[in-house]
């Protein structure tokens, strides 16, 4: 009876082991996909936020626009609040011409807070097409703050400066 129990044990705990590492495994490999996107494709199905994330980002940069929004899609189902996924879908729904709900997820995205670049980019874009210049200076702001070595930063400081309203914000 005893050493049932024990061999009952040692299963039992073996079996937990096993499936911690089933577990470790599938996190780490979606972790993974965001620093290495080819990997996406090994991810199982339960860990895939950041996977669906790459694979959206590939879709996209391939011009394959349905696919990207489709992988934007389970990308916010699989972690609605990851900063990174609310963005990616508002860009996805971009190329697909959907200003409307783009501009919902970009709501959302602004939300989760001041760092993602797509998000401020959209922002100040919005701010400037609207004439509000206060704002589209805050989000440039915030995006040259947390990206100083941003490579378009140039194009959209030269935006703004073209106005003196815009210099007056910029100023301020």
């Amino acid at each position: 009876m005893r050493l049932a129990r024990a061999t009952a044990s040692r299963v039992a705990l073996s079996l937990g082991l096993v499936g911690f590492g089933v577990l470790a495994v599938g996190s780490g490999l979606d972790r993974l996909s965001g620093q290495a996107p080819g990997l996406e494709r090994l991810v199982p199905g339960p860990f895939r936020a950041q996977a669906e994330r790459s694979a959206a980002l590939i879709a996209g940069a391939r011009g394959r626009r349905a696919a990207a929004l489709d992988h934007a899609r389970k990308a916010v189902a699989g972690d609605p609040v990851d900063p990174g996924a609310a963005p990616l879908l508002g860009a996805a729904l971009l190329l697909q011409g959907d200003a409307a709900r783009a501009e919902q997820a970009f709501r959302v995205s602004a939300r989760l807070g001041w760092r993602d670049v797509p998000t401020q980019a959209y922002w100040y874009e919005a701010a400037l097409e609207a004439g509000e210049m206060a704002p589209a200076a805050d989000r440039l702001d915030a995006l040259l703050r947390a990206h100083p070595g941003f490579p378009g930063s140039d194009a959209l400081l030269a935006r703004i400066e073209e106005t003196p309203a815009g210099r007056r914000a910029l100023e301020r």
